[in-house]
């Protein structure tokens, strides 16, 4: 260790006290700062690791007629439309039809999985997607009854990644499938908006025998250039077609017959901000505390420069033990964040060793800037400090800032605030809502068991009178259309007894015949499609609906509805999606009884899983916003030993005339104080324009209210009073002695 190393090791300990604040307060800001700016990267970074992903695009199709009511955007593409887009577009352009296909059940050595999903595309797939071969060729994707699979999934069914030429088998209610495995592919990063684990050849009969439609499908293509990935919008009049391209699927709308993956641009832009703020916070703290340091490293100095130093061996001495106090602060982030990744991972769901080896290069640029930024503060206060003489600093006059610590006050004072006011703001904005389709009001369906108690008075109040205004449309269902399972006695239809309502709620669209009527009877009955074309003609079956396993992107099961029939079982409820935790909330309360409140569920797993994002975040907004709060009293605790350090004469002389510590700390805690009033009032009206111009991002927006700006005064003022006189109950004999006799 060298003789530099050893000096510099001796000054920490000697204030070990600013220095260990000085340490402490980097290493959360560092390691607040690591999480966020991976968790960033990762988050902007989705679908880019394809080859050439800036010309790959996704089709979309958007209803126009005024007449309808719901998401206009769909992914689901016709036949008819894939054609009339081929003939519109540039005739180099690559379309490759994509469906998935759920509620599959596949069958690979000698076991068997239920309710598996894959992706059945054309062969063009591997001209669009980016597939990293492990085993096979994808030459070998050609076939009828051909498939390619990642590697995590060639071990869950194989136990090997080296399975190319091995067969599975997958079925639904008719025929089964067996595929060949022609290729198996590198597993795609989890920053995908979909999971293509599992795809076999786009084959209308294999496709019909598993009982899905083959007309309706989702498209991506691929363009030589990023421009027409781009296209303008075409199409007829009622129908119109888009190309979106693939990086910005992940933080586009939401559309129909999707189950894409989505995050949330804005929160992670805010979450971005306020981590720039800790870092400021952070930064500010620790020039304030090398303010306190170098007055007293000045004799030091002096030594070093009469002994022959230049101003350039100074300052890079300088510079060299400010990067060593920044490097115990990242060994010491980096430490904390491996003692609490598996907390991290609970709770955010976040993997920040994963993302690290994902963003490298990118990740160290911020890094190396960040780096430079926490060094160069402390540099730049020991600078006037170097260019003084050696007469001057071993004068009995300290060199001080004031006008510095000044300026240093109303930064600290502002950002911790500031910080803690959007932190407030943003965790409030991300629990509420956090829709950002403009004109859009999408809805969803949530279910209950159905209530004892209710009576089909109950269930049109709650349709037509409901004193929650978020409700929609409610009916009474003997099972989910999604999840159904009773069958009929000797036949492979399924039933289900239906509330009169239950066409029009889930936008069933009549085949032939009619729909129930009011005084329709239980042996009267609809069937669907499937149904029809498995059963021979019925006297009690008014009509034939068209297939809903689309809507759930399900297999058509051959279904029968009848109007309670057999009784009812769930209660299913479409709401608004605006403020849902709330309507929730207000349903298990509504629908509460003696075995306690009512359990309210998502009928659509893709939009609970888009809910368990958006708690994600407010997890993350939360945390933000302790750490706030905590940087907060550092900053306060650091000033609060400035100026104590600047004021310890005056504390002395006011110890000898006989003050006590309540006396002594109102002193200390007005100019406090005060400094902190004037910074709010200069800086309240920046705040309140920031924050409202965040919020104006958001289509249903939480409001500012004064609560936001007088609690975070509240609680700073009393970290001031309270830090305060914890710094006079500490001051010693000693230092009220030296300070006397200085």
């Amino acid at each position: 260790m060298s003789l530099k190393t050893i000096l510099f090791l001796r000054t920490i300990f000697r204030h070990k006290e600013i220095y260990g604040l000085k340490l402490g307060s980097q290493a959360i800001a560092i390691a607040c700062s690591i999480l966020v700016i991976l968790f960033s990267m990762d988050e902007f970074s989705y679908d880019c690791f394809h080859r050439d992903y800036e010309n790959i695009f996704r089709v979309l199709q958007k209803n126009t007629h005024p007449a309808y009511n719901g998401n206009r955007l769909s992914n689901r593409i016709s036949t008819q439309s894939l054609d009339l887009i081929r003939k519109q577009s540039d005739s180099t352009m690559i379309f490759c039809r994509i469906k998935r296909l759920n509620e599959i059940n596949v069958v690979a050595e000698g076991k068997t999985e239920y309710d598996q999903y894959m992706y059945a595309a054309d062969k063009g797939i591997t001209s669009i997607f980016s597939f990293d071969i492990i085993d096979g060729s994808l030459e070998n994707f050609t076939s009828c009854n051909a498939a390619i699979i990642s590697a995590r999934n060639a071990k869950e069914r194989f136990g090997k990644v080296n399975v190319s030429g091995e067969k599975f088998r997958a079925f639904t209610y008719g025929d089964t499938i067996e595929y060949t495995i022609a290729a198996v592919y590198k597993d795609y990063p989890e920053n995908s908006h979909e999971d293509f684990d599992c795809i076999v050849s786009f084959d209308r009969s294999s496709i019909h025998s598993l009982y899905f439609t083959s007309s309706e499908f989702s498209v991506y293509g691929k363009s030589n250039d990023q421009a027409s990935a781009k296209q303008d919008v075409f199409g007829s009049r009622d129908i119109l077609f888009k190309f979106q391209p693939l990086s910005e699927i992940y933080f586009g709308p939401r559309v129909l017959g999707e189950e894409s993956k989505h995050g949330d641009r804005y929160s992670i832009t805010i979450l971005l901000f306020i981590t720039a703020l800790i870092l400021i916070l952070a930064l500010s703290t620790t020039i304030n505390l090398s303010t306190l340091t170098m007055p007293q490293r000045a004799k030091e100095l002096a030594l070093k420069k009469l002994a022959g130093s230049s101003q350039n061996e100074l300052i890079l001495s300088s510079i060299r033990e400010s990067f060593l106090t920044v490097l115990i602060s990242f060994v010491l982030a980096l430490l904390i964040l491996a003692a609490t990744s598996e907390i991290i991972h609970s709770t955010l769901a976040i993997r920040p060793w994963k993302m690290f080896s994902s963003h490298i290069m990118a990740f160290c640029l911020v890094i190396i800037g960040m780096t430079i930024l926490l060094v160069m503060g402390p540099v730049i206060i020991s600078l006037r400090f170097i260019k003084s003489t050696p007469t001057r600093l071993l004068s009995s006059k300290a060199i001080t800032f004031p006008r510095l610590k000044d300026l240093i006050v109303f930064i600290q004072m502002g950002v911790s605030v500031f910080l803690i006011v959007v932190s407030v703001v943003t965790r409030r904005q991300v629990n509420y809502s956090l829709i950002k389709e403009p004109g859009q009001n999408n809805d969803q369906v949530v279910y209950l068991e159905f209530p004892s108690q209710m009576t089909s008075k109950n269930l049109i109040d709650l349709r037509t009178k409901s004193s929650n205004p978020h409700i929609i449309d409610a009916i009474a269902t003997s099972q989910l259309p999604n999840r159904i399972s009773s069958k009929d006695l000797n036949t492979d239809t399924y039933f289900m007894g239906v509330d009169p309502g239950f066409k029009d709620f889930f936008g069933l669209i009549m085949f032939e015949g009619h729909w129930f009527k009011a005084n329709d009877g239980d042996s009267i009955s609809v069937v669907n499609q499937a149904a029809l074309a498995t059963s021979q003609k019925d006297k009690n079956r008014i009509g034939v609906f068209k297939n809903m396993g689309q809507i759930f992107n399900q297999p058509d099961k051959p279904v029968r509805l009848s109007v309670d029939s057999y009784g009812f079982n769930y209660l299913c409820i479409r709401v608004f999606e605006v403020d849902i935790r709330e309507t929730m909330i207000f349903l298990s309360n509504y629908f509460s009884n003696e075995n306690g409140k009512a359990k309210v569920r998502l009928l659509s797993k893709h939009f609970e899983q888009w809910m368990l994002y958006q708690d994600q975040l407010n997890k993350f907004s939360m945390i933000l916003t302790i750490i706030s709060g905590v940087l907060s009293c550092c900053a306060i605790f650091g000033l609060s030993v400035s100026i104590i350090r600047d004021k310890l004469k005056e504390i002395a002389i006011h110890k000898l005339c006989g003050a006590g510590m309540f006396s002594i700390t109102k002193v200390i805690a007005l100019k406090f104080i005060w400094q902190t009033l004037l910074v709010t009032i200069v800086i309240g009206p920046v705040i309140y324009f920031i924050v409202t111009e965040l919020l104006r991002t958001f289509i249903y927006s939480t409001h500012l209210q004064l609560l936001d700006f007088l609690l975070p005064l509240g609680y700073v003022l009393f970290v001031i009073i309270l830090l305060c006189a914890f710094q006079v109950i500490t001051l010693g004999r000693t230092q009220l002695s030296n300070a006397l006799k200085s």
